[in-house]
């Protein structure tokens, strides 16, 4: 992985701000990140699977505050005009209005309506529950497939392996799968038709298969979070089965896993597997097991407390919740290690 914490990112940090209400945001701190390989020449072999992440965001086009919060729709203070289609006229760029302050900071939600300084959103995880006045929102295109990894990018016959976290249990399979033509993403599962403008949300893991011909370079550019990871971790299944739940974690910086937030109940695993390994359908090649305090190797190469190992930025990850543990759903949220330095 690039370094994204360079000179240039600072610099870019210090002289971006956030425009008030009635503006338009301005640039922010901005990177780039090798996924796939990190450490290769080559980003994936050929006929091998990588899991991959979107650690950065793509550029806010509007920073603001809340005015108040009624349902599923939040009033923006100041007279902002917006159209009944302002942020929902383009198919092939959905928004997400992203909380960057306050008690639900770095919640996500998809804009499925405007009108005057009103928007309407269907949150992405958790609830509106919380979000306050006062607290700082911004507006930001969501990363689709086509603009997360351009079918251009990869040979025909690459596919994208995407998971919903609807499934109960363990081993769950995709509910999507897309193929790139060269020119497009289709749909061979849970769609039909060009699938370009598929959400790919920031704290999701995908894997990415390739086919006879590798990937040779794999590279996201984007604007850096500023604000906490938030997502949640839906156990499905009964107590007496675990759950398996695809994450990734918001931050293009590698961060330490118990300061990541990361672990819930005594027994819940991390199932990590090694980009760098060819191969499909690849087993994990190491096992952190949450004691309920620590982390500590399971399986593979590390053994003993392993608090700091580090969750890398762009890869994916699969959290196994204990069998042991109830039906329901946990937030995760922190704040990333680089937060401080912006």
């Amino acid at each position: 992985m690039k370094s994204i914490l360079s000179y240039s990112l600072l610099a870019a940090a210090m002289a971006a701000g956030v425009a008030t209400a009635q503006t338009t945001a301005t640039t922010g701190p901005v990177g780039y990140i090798t996924l796939g390989n990190q450490g290769s020449a080559t980003a994936v072999p050929a006929n091998t699977d990588v899991v991959v992440s979107s650690p950065l965001l793509r550029s806010a086009e509007f920073a603001g505050l809340v005015a108040s919060v009624s349902g599923n729709t939040i009033e923006v203070s100041g007279a902002q005009g917006w159209t009944s289609t302002q942020w929902t006229s383009d198919a092939s760029k959905p928004y997400l209005l992203y909380s960057a302050s306050g008690a639900q900071e770095g919640l996500s939600a998809i804009i499925t309506g405007s009108s005057g300084s009103s928007l309407t959103v269907t949150v992405v995880d958790g609830t509106l529950s919380g979000l306050a006045a006062g607290d700082k929102l911004k507006i930001i295109p969501a990363w689709t497939v086509k603009s997360f990894i351009s079918p251009a990018s990869v040979p025909p016959g690459t596919q994208l392996f995407a998971y919903a976290g609807t499934a109960a249990g363990i081993n769950v399979s995709p509910t999507h799968i897309m193929a790139s033509t060269g020119t497009t993403w289709v749909f061979t599962l849970g769609g039909t038709g060009t699938a370009d403008n598929f959400i790919v949300y920031p704290t999701e893991s995908l894997v990415l298969r390739t086919g006879a011909n590798p990937v040779t370079n794999l590279v996201l550019s984007g604007e850096v979070p500023t604000f906490k990871h938030r997502t949640t971790l839906s156990k499905l299944s009964a107590a007496g089965t675990a759950q398996d739940i695809r994450i990734a974690y918001t931050s293009p910086v590698n961060q330490p896993l118990l300061a990541s937030g990361l672990g819930n109940a005594a027994g819940d695993q991390l199932f990590i597997y090694d980009n760098a390994v060819t191969g499909r359908n690849k087993a994990p090649s190491q096992i952190m097991t949450f004691t309920g305090s620590a982390w500590v190797g399971t399986f593979g190469p590390l053994t003993g407390n392993q608090n700091t190992y580090e969750l890398v930025g762009g890869r994916g990850y699969v959290y196994r919740a204990a069998a042991s543990t109830p039906q329901g759903i946990r937030e995760w949220s922190s704040s990333q290690a680089y937060l401080p330095s912006l």
